[in-house]
């Protein structure tokens, strides 16, 4: 009836759809069985399927595109308040953002499955189960547990929903997009973290994939057309922000590079690694070295995750190292070698005011990790003695020695670096003691290297010396 006639329909019919879809989807939930194991939907949850892409909101009623959207990321291994209940909270402290009108009408479904909304108008029956009365609004402590969230959805629903949600989103007005964007990205996270407690489930890898195409494909839209005031945008941008900061802090710190139980073939390792650098190159590609309006808080946080997961090499005893997965290690060093390139300066590149930020953002972090790792590399061959150590320290701590050779910082990069004052002013006009003036903060360290049993350390260590010595305008006589 709405897709047969759609211009009949205003937004408290159209509010009454969402509640008779709700119900609907509620009560498709079945217990898992035999079918869903093996990959076949109930014929009424692949009805809902098929129906739900018909109930976008027309011209008349485009404001509603939020209030479809959160009820439908509701049944994504939800946990927030349903979207109704949401915007009645929001009306009664007063924080509305101006969408004040899809909030006084939205309505609450009870036990008795009634539609209640703000607006006083007679009964009318939607169907023989659901009846629709117009009485003031309850308080929340009167919603039963027919609102709670849905906790035990099989996955394949979700599998098959997800997709559908993100179809919809993109199609949004970008306004309404830009609204209903932070949610988008707290769903698709709940649905990425199912990998630690399933980590053979395809819902966690269907998540990461659709994840990375939001980003890509929608997170630098062009903005002019989108109608909003400038507050509202940048405090929607800044929820944005802060949630995708959060999805990659959860997930790459607690599920990605780590010794999962998992029984699965060689390939399918492969493969979860493989979505792993996926995950890490759109964060490296699309956000740290991008033309962002990410807030420097949210950079910085990006950064400590990365080094959050360099540091688990570091973290494990000796005697543990040897028995880490190899994917473990390489996780770990992907994400240095992030690190590495977002300090990276050339000659011959341009360095517009973003590659400036991160850069700043990023170096102390990064300096301080190198100083660790080589710290942990000199402890640990003293605590050997003459045995030798696990083939995981001394490869990471010859990739820092390598990498930091390689390394040429930008003048403005070395500014933030914590040296002493005369220092600072030499780097104002020696071009070459900026590029490697993060090498004089780590000059400690290389000479406690210097007697290292590993000869490719040393050999390296004797690199950076040179380096030094170079930066600091000695010659070094051969």
């Amino acid at each position: 009836m709405y897709v047969q006639a759609q211009s009949m329909f205003d937004t408290d019919m159209y509010l009454q759809l969402l509640g008779a879809m709700r119900l609907v989807v509620k009560g498709s939930k079945v217990p898992s069985d035999l079918d869903t194991e093996i990959g076949i939907l109930p014929p009424l949850q692949r009805t809902i399927l098929e129906i739900i892409p018909l109930l976008r909101p027309s011209d008349s009623f485009s404001s509603e595109w939020d209030l479809l959207l959160r009820e439908l990321l509701f049944f994504l291994l939800s946990s927030e308040v349903p979207a109704e209940r949401s915007k009645n909270e929001e009306s009664n402290t007063g924080i509305n953002n101006g969408q004040g009108g899809a909030a006084n009408s939205s309505f609450i479904l009870t036990k008795d499955y009634q539609i209640k909304s703000k607006n006083d108008v007679p009964d009318v029956s939607v169907s023989t189960c659901i009846k629709v009365v117009q009485p003031p609004s309850m308080p929340s402590s009167e919603v039963s547990s027919c609102d709670t969230p849905i906790c035990n959805w099989n996955h394949l629903f979700m599998e098959k929903l997800m997709p559908v949600i993100v179809e919809l989103f993109l199609e949004a007005p970008p306004s309404e997009k830009c609204s209903i964007f932070p949610e988008v990205i707290k769903a698709l996270g709940r649905c990425m973290n199912t990998r630690r407690d399933n980590p053979k489930g395809s819902l966690w890898r269907l998540a990461v994939e659709i994840f990375n195409r939001v980003l890509i494909h929608d997170l630098m839209v062009d903005t002019n057309n989108i109608k909003l005031d400038a507050h509202m945008y940048r405090h929607a941008r800044t929820r944005i922000w802060k949630e995708i900061a959060d999805v990659y802090d959860i997930f790459l710190i607690g599920s990605c590079g780590r010794a999962l139980s998992f029984d699965g073939t060689l390939e399918a390792l492969k493969a979860d690694e493989m979505i792993e650098m996926n995950v890490l190159n759109v964060l490296s590609d699309m956000i740290l070295e991008a033309q962002t309006d990410a807030p420097v808080e949210i950079l910085q946080r990006l950064v400590s995750t990365l080094d959050l997961c360099v540091s688990r090499t570091g973290c494990l005893p000796i005697d543990r190292l040897e028995l880490m997965p190899s994917h473990c290690s390489r996780f770990s060093l992907s994400c240095l070698e992030i690190m590495f390139s977002l300090c990276r300066f050339s000659f011959e590149d341009d360095w517009p005011p973003a590659r400036s930020t991160i850069s700043t953002v990023s170096i102390n972090i990064l300096i301080k990790r190198c100083e660790i790792i080589l710290k942990q590399f000199l402890s640990d061959e003293n605590d050997l003695g003459d045995l030798p150590l696990p083939a995981v320290r001394t490869n990471e701590t010859i990739y820092v020695l390598q990498a930091l050779a390689r390394l040429h910082i930008h003048s403005e990069t070395a500014f933030v670096l914590n040296l002493p004052a005369h220092l600072k002013e030499t780097i104002k006009t020696n071009e070459a003691c900026a590029s490697n003036a993060h090498l004089l903060i780590l000059f400690p360290s290389f000479c406690e290297l210097v007697v290292s049993r590993e000869a490719r350390v040393r050999e390296l260590v004797q690199v950076l010396l040179r380096l030094v010595a170079g930066a600091l305008d000695l010659q070094v006589r051969s």
